[in-house]
């Protein structure tokens, strides 16, 4: 198993599902929190979407409820689906962070975001697509975290007409 500071060194470029542990950007609260990128292109995309883990389920439960948001837009995770995370824990997909590259990469370079290791792929895909299926992540945003749809490699082929 994995253990919390068995976290590789940042490898230079970001990835999608890597995990960042930072201070909120947005609310300007002292306290480090665990991000997940959720781009498809996260070193390329000019905006970075991220969503934000909380240990506080109720809490979160409890406000998607208040405004009515569909539960299927947030994730949560149990101890041992990531080595960070000792308790349940919650990630609103309806409350993801948006903002520009160069800002995350800044403080990336300034030492003021560590990175951690990347969620898993399963884990990955059920944070965006809980993010997809919120009303309130606009489109232009949706679009950076879907990725590309690939035509199927097995598709039965057109007959020769003879």
């Amino acid at each position: 198993m994995t253990r919390p500071g068995d976290d590789p060194p940042f490898p230079g470029n970001l990835v999608p599902g890597f995990v960042l542990h930072m201070v909120d950007l947005r609310h300007q609260d002292p306290k480090y929190h665990f991000y997940v990128i959720l781009n498809e292109k996260p070193d390329t995309d000019p905006w970075l979407v991220i969503a934000m883990a909380t240990s506080k389920v109720d809490k979160v439960k409890a406000h998607m409820t208040a405004r009515k948001l569909p539960p299927d837009t947030a994730v949560e995770l149990q101890p041992g689906e990531y080595p960070h995370f000792s308790q349940p824990t919650i990630f609103n997909c309806n409350d993801v962070d948006i903002f520009p590259m160069a800002t995350i990469k800044g403080r990336l370079e300034d030492g003021l975001v560590q990175y951690r290791r990347c969620v898993s792929p399963e884990v990955l895909q059920r944070l965006r697509e809980a993010a997809l299926k919120s009303p309130t992540l606009e489109p232009k945003y949706q679009k950076l975290i879907r990725p590309p749809v690939q035509a199927p490699s097995d598709a039965p082929k057109p007959a020769d007409p003879a």
